[in-house]
């Protein structure tokens, strides 16, 4: 069983915190679920951190593919052997929302409501309704429960 984890967005207070990220993975982790990292040019950064702490999770845009395939196409093709996925309000999020993979989107700075993933399996957790506007206020506990 994979889920998918987007973890970055164009801007920086639209991220829930890495480490909050890699908490959910190991729960899900533990849980027998096997975490799948996408990463685009803004999150190339971290994957060296994710790979620490997640020694058994995918990376598969991480190496370049000797296929030629555009980027979007192949995280199109991971997005679509997802059974879930966890994404901040960002492009990822809304390309797996559009596959009609079960979306976890993560709000806070933004209003769902105009900026919602197209998505008939999805569910929003908002800062807003964990007493915050940053997405710090998203306990990893209410992500894990969307998830599951």
């Amino acid at each position: 069983v994979y889920v998918g984890f987007a973890v970055g967005s164009r801007e920086v207070k639209k991220n829930w915190p890495l480490d909050r990220f890699i908490d959910l993975a190991h729960r899900l982790a533990a849980a027998g679920r096997v975490p799948v990292f996408f990463n685009g040019p803004q999150e190339g950064a971290v994957v060296a951190e994710l790979r620490a702490a997640l020694p058994n999770a995918l990376f598969p845009q991480a190496e370049p593919i000797d296929a030629d395939v555009a980027p979007l196409v192949f995280a199109m093709a991971i997005g679509e052997r997802l059974s879930a996925a966890i994404a901040n309000d960002s492009g990822m999020g809304h390309t797996l929302g559009a596959l009609g993979v079960p979306l976890v989107s993560l709000f806070g700075p933004t209003d769902p409501d105009r900026w919602a993933p197209l998505t008939v399996r999805g569910v929003i957790l908002r800062a807003q309704d964990h007493g915050g506007d940053e997405m710090a206020a998203i306990p990893v506990e209410a992500a894990l429960a969307a998830v599951e």
